[in-house]
Protein backbone atom coordinates (compact mmCIF):
# COMPACT_ATOMS: atom_id res chain seq x y z
CA UNK A 1 0.00 0.00 0.00
CA UNK A 2 2.90 2.36 0.67
CA UNK A 3 4.62 2.18 -2.72
CA UNK A 4 1.64 3.32 -4.86
CA UNK A 5 1.00 6.17 -2.44
CA UNK A 6 4.61 7.31 -2.77
CA UNK A 7 4.41 7.07 -6.53
CA UNK A 8 1.28 9.22 -6.52
CA UNK A 9 2.98 11.84 -4.37
CA UNK A 10 6.04 11.81 -6.59
CA UNK A 11 3.92 12.27 -9.69
CA UNK A 12 2.14 15.21 -8.03
CA UNK A 13 5.41 16.86 -7.00
CA UNK A 14 6.82 16.49 -10.51
CA UNK A 15 3.66 17.92 -12.03
CA UNK A 16 3.51 20.93 -9.66
CA UNK A 17 7.21 21.67 -10.22
CA UNK A 18 6.73 21.56 -13.98
CA UNK A 19 3.52 23.56 -13.69
CA UNK A 20 5.35 26.23 -11.71
CA UNK A 21 7.88 26.61 -14.50
CA UNK A 22 5.43 26.52 -17.40
CA UNK A 23 2.39 28.36 -16.04
CA UNK A 24 3.81 31.06 -13.77
CA UNK A 25 3.50 33.91 -16.27
CA UNK A 26 -0.01 32.93 -17.36
CA UNK A 27 -1.17 32.56 -13.75
CA UNK A 28 0.30 35.96 -12.95
CA UNK A 29 -1.62 37.57 -15.83
CA UNK A 30 -4.87 35.92 -14.71
CA UNK A 31 -4.47 37.02 -11.12
CA UNK A 32 -3.56 40.61 -12.00
CA UNK A 33 -6.61 40.85 -14.25
CA UNK A 34 -8.90 39.40 -11.57
CA UNK A 35 -7.58 41.77 -8.89
CA UNK A 36 -7.79 44.87 -11.05
CA UNK A 37 -11.32 44.01 -12.23
CA UNK A 38 -12.88 42.54 -9.09
CA UNK A 39 -11.07 43.93 -6.04
CA UNK A 40 -12.18 47.48 -5.10
CA UNK A 41 -9.01 48.39 -3.23
CA UNK A 42 -6.91 47.90 -6.36
CA UNK A 43 -9.07 49.68 -8.92
CA UNK A 44 -7.18 52.94 -8.41
CA UNK A 45 -4.07 52.48 -10.57
CA UNK A 46 -2.43 55.46 -8.88
CA UNK A 47 -2.62 53.73 -5.50
CA UNK A 48 -1.19 50.40 -6.76
CA UNK A 49 0.60 50.73 -10.11
CA UNK A 50 0.13 47.84 -12.55
CA UNK A 51 3.83 46.87 -12.57
CA UNK A 52 3.92 46.87 -8.77
CA UNK A 53 0.90 44.58 -8.60
CA UNK A 54 2.23 42.23 -11.27
CA UNK A 55 5.58 41.79 -9.56
CA UNK A 56 3.84 40.99 -6.28
CA UNK A 57 1.50 38.47 -7.92
CA UNK A 58 4.36 36.83 -9.81
CA UNK A 59 6.61 36.38 -6.79
CA UNK A 60 3.85 35.20 -4.46
CA UNK A 61 2.46 32.64 -6.92
CA UNK A 62 5.99 31.35 -7.46
CA UNK A 63 6.52 30.86 -3.71
CA UNK A 64 3.08 29.30 -3.18
CA UNK A 65 3.71 26.68 -5.86
CA UNK A 66 7.18 26.00 -4.45
CA UNK A 67 5.80 25.47 -0.95
CA UNK A 68 2.94 23.36 -2.31
CA UNK A 69 5.40 20.99 -3.98
CA UNK A 70 7.40 20.81 -0.76
CA UNK A 71 4.28 20.07 1.28
CA UNK A 72 3.20 17.24 -1.03
CA UNK A 73 6.71 15.76 -0.92
CA UNK A 74 6.57 15.63 2.86
CA UNK A 75 9.28 18.23 3.45
CA UNK A 76 9.27 20.01 6.83
CA UNK A 77 7.00 23.05 7.04
CA UNK A 78 8.69 26.40 6.55
CA UNK A 79 9.19 28.56 9.63
CA UNK A 80 7.39 31.91 9.54
CA UNK A 81 10.73 33.75 9.48
CA UNK A 82 11.92 31.87 6.39
CA UNK A 83 13.00 33.98 3.41
CA UNK A 84 10.46 32.18 1.23
CA UNK A 85 7.78 34.40 2.79
CA UNK A 86 9.61 37.64 1.95
CA UNK A 87 7.44 38.42 -1.13
CA UNK A 88 4.36 38.09 1.11
CA UNK A 89 5.90 40.37 3.74
CA UNK A 90 6.90 42.90 1.09
CA UNK A 91 3.33 42.85 -0.23
CA UNK A 92 1.93 43.50 3.25
CA UNK A 93 4.30 46.40 3.91
CA UNK A 94 3.80 47.92 0.47
CA UNK A 95 0.00 47.76 0.53
CA UNK A 96 -0.09 49.26 4.03
CA UNK A 97 2.11 52.08 2.80
CA UNK A 98 -0.19 52.59 -0.21
CA UNK A 99 -3.30 52.63 1.97
CA UNK A 100 -4.96 49.53 0.50
CA UNK A 101 -7.40 48.07 3.08
CA UNK A 102 -6.08 44.83 4.55
CA UNK A 103 -9.31 43.00 3.70
CA UNK A 104 -8.73 43.80 0.03
CA UNK A 105 -5.13 42.63 0.24
CA UNK A 106 -6.16 39.30 1.76
CA UNK A 107 -8.98 38.98 -0.78
CA UNK A 108 -6.33 39.10 -3.50
CA UNK A 109 -4.56 36.13 -1.94
CA UNK A 110 -7.82 34.19 -1.91
CA UNK A 111 -8.20 35.07 -5.59
CA UNK A 112 -4.72 33.69 -6.12
CA UNK A 113 -5.50 30.45 -4.33
CA UNK A 114 -8.63 29.94 -6.40
CA UNK A 115 -6.84 30.67 -9.69
CA UNK A 116 -3.94 28.36 -8.86
CA UNK A 117 -6.32 25.54 -7.88
CA UNK A 118 -8.46 25.86 -11.01
CA UNK A 119 -5.35 25.89 -13.19
CA UNK A 120 -3.85 22.86 -11.47
CA UNK A 121 -7.04 20.88 -11.96
CA UNK A 122 -7.46 21.94 -15.59
CA UNK A 123 -3.91 21.05 -16.61
CA UNK A 124 -3.51 18.07 -14.30
CA UNK A 125 -6.74 16.29 -15.19
CA UNK A 126 -4.95 13.63 -17.26
CA UNK A 127 -1.71 13.68 -15.28
CA UNK A 128 -2.42 13.71 -11.56
CA UNK A 129 -3.37 10.45 -9.80
CA UNK A 130 -6.95 10.94 -8.56
CA UNK A 131 -6.10 9.83 -5.03
CA UNK A 132 -3.66 12.71 -4.52
CA UNK A 133 -5.93 15.53 -5.76
CA UNK A 134 -7.72 16.10 -2.42
CA UNK A 135 -4.37 16.38 -0.65
CA UNK A 136 -3.20 18.97 -3.18
CA UNK A 137 -6.29 21.07 -2.44
CA UNK A 138 -5.79 20.82 1.32
CA UNK A 139 -2.08 21.62 1.14
CA UNK A 140 -2.64 24.51 -1.27
CA UNK A 141 -5.03 26.30 1.08
CA UNK A 142 -2.73 25.64 4.02
CA UNK A 143 0.07 27.37 2.10
CA UNK A 144 -2.23 30.26 1.11
CA UNK A 145 -3.31 30.67 4.74
CA UNK A 146 0.30 30.76 5.96
CA UNK A 147 1.24 33.25 3.26
CA UNK A 148 -1.77 35.44 4.07
CA UNK A 149 -0.79 35.41 7.75
CA UNK A 150 2.65 36.77 6.82
CA UNK A 151 1.00 39.49 4.73
CA UNK A 152 -1.25 40.53 7.61
CA UNK A 153 1.63 40.48 10.10
CA UNK A 154 3.79 42.72 7.90
CA UNK A 155 0.83 45.03 7.23
CA UNK A 156 0.13 45.49 10.95
CA UNK A 157 3.84 45.95 11.71
CA UNK A 158 4.02 48.79 9.19
CA UNK A 159 0.89 50.38 10.67
CA UNK A 160 2.33 50.24 14.20
CA UNK A 161 5.64 51.67 13.01
CA UNK A 162 3.83 54.47 11.18
CA UNK A 163 1.78 55.31 14.28
CA UNK A 164 4.91 55.42 16.45
CA UNK A 165 6.68 57.61 13.90
CA UNK A 166 3.68 59.93 13.75
CA UNK A 167 3.54 60.15 17.54
CA UNK A 168 7.24 61.05 17.68
CA UNK A 169 6.77 63.65 14.97
CA UNK A 170 3.78 65.21 16.75
CA UNK A 171 5.71 65.28 20.03
CA UNK A 172 8.62 67.07 18.35
CA UNK A 173 6.26 69.59 16.76
CA UNK A 174 4.56 70.26 20.10
CA UNK A 175 7.95 70.76 21.70
CA UNK A 176 8.80 73.26 18.96
CA UNK A 177 5.50 75.13 19.40
CA UNK A 178 5.91 75.40 23.16
CA UNK A 179 9.58 76.38 22.97
CA UNK A 180 9.00 79.31 20.64
CA UNK A 181 9.74 78.06 17.13
CA UNK A 182 6.43 79.45 15.86
CA UNK A 183 8.25 82.44 14.39
CA UNK A 184 9.72 80.19 11.71
CA UNK A 185 7.32 80.25 8.71
CA UNK A 186 8.10 76.73 7.49
CA UNK A 187 7.81 75.25 10.95
CA UNK A 188 4.50 76.83 11.89
CA UNK A 189 2.90 75.78 8.61
CA UNK A 190 3.90 72.15 9.19
CA UNK A 191 2.85 72.23 12.83
CA UNK A 192 -0.54 73.72 11.97
CA UNK A 193 -1.15 71.05 9.33
CA UNK A 194 -0.01 68.05 11.37
CA UNK A 195 -1.48 69.17 14.70
CA UNK A 196 -4.63 70.60 13.08
CA UNK A 197 -4.26 74.02 14.68
CA UNK A 198 -4.87 77.48 13.17
CA UNK A 199 -1.83 79.34 11.82
CA UNK A 200 -2.93 82.80 12.99
CA UNK A 201 -4.79 82.75 16.28
CA UNK A 202 -4.34 82.82 20.02
CA UNK A 203 -3.52 79.55 21.80
CA UNK A 204 -4.47 78.34 25.24
CA UNK A 205 -2.20 75.72 26.80
CA UNK A 206 -3.65 73.50 29.53
CA UNK A 207 -1.45 71.25 31.66
CA UNK A 208 -2.91 68.63 33.97
CA UNK A 209 -1.66 65.51 35.71
CA UNK A 210 -4.97 63.79 34.96
CA UNK A 211 -7.14 64.75 32.03
CA UNK A 212 -10.25 63.28 30.44
CA UNK A 213 -9.32 64.07 26.83
CA UNK A 214 -12.70 63.21 25.21
CA UNK A 215 -14.47 65.41 27.78
CA UNK A 216 -12.01 68.27 27.22
CA UNK A 217 -12.47 68.03 23.45
CA UNK A 218 -16.27 68.07 23.75
CA UNK A 219 -16.20 71.07 26.11
CA UNK A 220 -13.93 73.04 23.75
CA UNK A 221 -15.83 72.16 20.59
CA UNK A 222 -16.19 73.77 18.04
CA UNK A 223 -12.79 75.34 18.77
CA UNK A 224 -9.80 73.45 17.35
CA UNK A 225 -7.81 71.52 19.93
CA UNK A 226 -5.04 68.94 20.09
CA UNK A 227 -3.73 66.89 22.96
Amino acid sequence: MTAPRNRAQQAAVEFITRHRSERLEALTDQLVKAIENENPGYQDSIRVPHDDLRLSCHDNIDRVLQMLAEAISGAPSRDHSDAIFEPARQTGRRRAEQGVPLDDVLRSFRFGGRIIWDDLIEHGRDVLPPEVVPEIGTRLWEVVDKTSAEVASAYHHYERSAVRADERRRAMLWEGVLSGRTGQPGFIAEAARVLDLPVEDDYVVAVSAELDIPLAQSRLSPHASAW
